[in-house]
């Protein structure tokens, strides 16, 4: 049996970094991910890609992870411009906040790889393993898939939206599925893509372009759940075509790298600890994608467990009470912005004329108005 005063279940993006965030305070930390990741050779980007705003960057930098990062790899943006349909554009230049950049664009296997690089260097222990069973009492001991038994004061679940840490403390959750796919494609323009995320609102779900490195993007389409199936079936001349068709002129020439697509569902922990177990990312919250909002909350659940546990944390303790501090925080900014994306995507689907010109006329009175600009986008950002 081994001991432990943290451990984390799940190393993706979120549990590595609140891995690295944990050992940085001085307590016996392990990581526990089933299949640490190798960096990627292939000049092809991964298609798992997410948006780090500002915020979560500059805590990334604290930690000494967003150093690591594979910077050729990396895409800066300055701007981002969104529209309805046939309306007026709204847009937010990084100039507004007196800041270089408004985040960056990475593969998640980029981050991923620079959390648990760091963690090395931290003395974090890391098992290529699975969690099997979890029995907590003073001590909460964790049995692997392999059969190794390892204690813990305070285990962290980071293992994802069917999260088994979640279920072995008998944590429930209540959400829905939304009536959408996303569907994600890498592609390869004829020309290196100006560093502007866009996005226009569509009847059927808003389309979206990021751009990589080099002279890579990702076009990002929701849709329902058949209308995606069937792109997703079409040869790569028959979807561009589709693509070109719906997409803004903007829409540089391009080939298809890769595509997948992924159902679209919110879901929120009824708690956000039992016991000795607590929760962070995606086994707390999933979220509405459309602003990319995802992995910037999950690191934020880090800054803030890691600020709690810096305050209150006794190895060795039993009772941990004050996790509600965490809990209390994370959970209230959690809710809010997955209130903000549910309004977001509900307005997105009413499409009577009253509403659509109201939207408009929301567009059209906040793009002179650089105040409220600023407001939204500091909001955005994190910062």
């Amino acid at each position: 049996m081994m001991n432990f005063d943290v451990i984390i279940v799940g190393g993706g993006m979120v549990g590595a970094t609140q891995a690295a965030a944990t050992a940085k305070l001085g307590l016996r930390t392990a990581l526990l991910e089933k299949a640490l990741p190798l960096r990627s050779h292939s000049p092809q980007p991964d298609l798992r890609t997410s948006a780090f705003n500002l915020a979560s960057i500059q805590y990334l930098g604290r930690l000494g992870i967003w150093e690591k990062l594979n910077t050729e790899r990396l895409r800066e943006y300055h701007r981002l411009s969104v529209w309805e349909q046939g309306g007026r554009q709204l847009t937010f230049d990084s100039e507004l906040t007196g800041h270089s950049c408004l985040g960056a664009f990475a593969e998640n296997k980029n981050l991923q790889i620079a959390a648990i690089e760091t963690c090395q260097t931290l003395g974090v222990t890391l098992f290529e393993d699975t969690i099997q069973q979890l029995h907590s009492d003073k001590q909460t001991t964790l049995i692997t898939t392999s059969g190794k038994e390892l204690t813990a004061s305070l285990i962290i679940g980071a293992d994802g939206a069917q999260s088994k840490v979640r279920q072995f403390a008998g944590i429930g959750t209540t959400g829905w599925d939304y009536a959408q796919h996303c569907l994600l494609a890498t592609i390869k323009c004829d020309h290196p893509v100006p560093a502007e995320t866009w996005q226009e609102f569509q009847p059927t779900g808003p389309k979206a372009l990021l751009p990589l490195y080099d002279e890579y993007a990702c076009l990002i389409w929701y849709d329902t759940p058949q209308r995606i199936q069937s792109l997703l079936s079409y040869s790569q001349e028959t979807f561009l075509k589709e693509a070109y068709d719906i997409f803004p002129d903007r829409l540089p020439k391009a080939e298809i790298i890769e595509s997948g697509s992924f159902p679209l569902a919110r879901q929120h922990a009824n708690a956000y600890f039992k016991k000795n177990t607590v929760l962070i990312g995606d086994a707390a919250h999933t979220i509405h994608p459309m602003a990319g909002q995802g992995v910037n909350l999950g690191l934020k659940d880090v800054e803030i467990l890691t600020h709690t546990l810096e305050q209150h944390f006794v190895p060795g303790e039993s009772d941990l009470f004050w996790l509600k501090e965490y809990e209390r925080e994370r959970r209230y900014h959690n809710l809010a912005m997955m209130s903000l994306m549910d309004t977001c995507y509900v307005a997105n689907q009413l499409n009577f004329p009253g509403l659509k010109r109201l939207r408009q006329t929301f567009f059209g009175a906040i793009e002179p108005f650089s105040p409220l600009k600023e407001k939204l986008l500091r909001y955005a950002i994190g910062v």
